[in-house]
């Protein structure tokens, strides 16, 4: 009879017992699974309120019994902002590198009234790949949309992130006091209104703007009528 292998060795009775005890907050995997948490709330765009549903919970409790998932006051006070702080100090770190970057903006307003303002960058490392990042989706802090307040805003935030010298070119959308500001900070902007011409120049011509109203007319029609769809999805 051959000798038993020591990977079929019995587990002694501390290893069972350690299989069972509850995983501590300082635990290694206990930290990693609620880094995870945490990241995948930041990444998916969920809730904070999801670590108290209680199919989520269920979830964790089949996925790893030992586990205790922490408070959602935990994510949104201690574990979302050292996830945010590390992003930051990330970004901080590219856009150093960064000779030249592009922005581009938008405005709008949530369903609760709320005016929220966004901030994308764009930029080549030093490998010549590119780089977008998201810098800021944030109430807009201003009470009225003037020139004035819109480039104080964008400046403010160009100056938390460092790139108040750095960046060459801004694409935004035409609205007046978009356009109004843009003059007033003195930011170069081209390539929308080179789209809008683009745009304009085929709605303005006879034999486009027919050929679309014909496809727009075609799609129409399938799209609602229920008997033509099932018709067309047969031929």
């Amino acid at each position: 009879m051959k000798p038993r292998s020591s990977s079929t060795k019995q587990p002694t009775i501390h290893q069972v017992f350690a299989k069972t005890r509850p995983l501590t907050s300082t635990d290694p995997k206990a930290i990693k699974i609620t880094r995870l948490i945490a990241e995948m709330i930041c990444t998916d765009n969920q809730p904070v309120s999801i670590v108290e549903n209680p199919g989520f919970k269920r979830l964790l409790q089949i996925l790893e019994p030992r586990y205790t998932i922490p408070s959602r006051k935990y994510f949104s006070t201690i574990e979302i902002p050292s996830i945010y702080q590390k992003v930051s100090s990330k970004i901080q770190f590219l856009a150093k590198k960064a000779n030249h970057v592009s922005i581009t903006t938008d405005m709008w307003s949530s369903t609760a009234n709320v005016d929220y303002m966004s901030l994308t960058a764009y930029f080549l490392t030093e490998n010549i790949k590119q780089i977008h990042i998201c810098l800021d989706v944030v109430p807009f802090p201003y009470e009225s949309h003037t020139a004035t307040n819109l480039v104080n805003s964008m400046n403010e935030s160009f100056e938390r992130w460092g790139l108040l010298e750095k960046f060459n070119v801004v694409v935004r959308d035409n609205a007046r006091n978009i356009v109004s500001a843009m003059e007033v900070g003195k930011f170069p902007c081209l390539a929308h209104t080179l789209q809008l011409v683009v745009k304009d120049g085929c709605l303005d011509n006879e034999r486009i703007s027919l050929l679309t109203a014909t496809y727009r007319r075609l799609v129409g029609h399938f799209k609602h009528s229920v008997k033509s769809y099932k018709l067309l999805r047969q031929s």
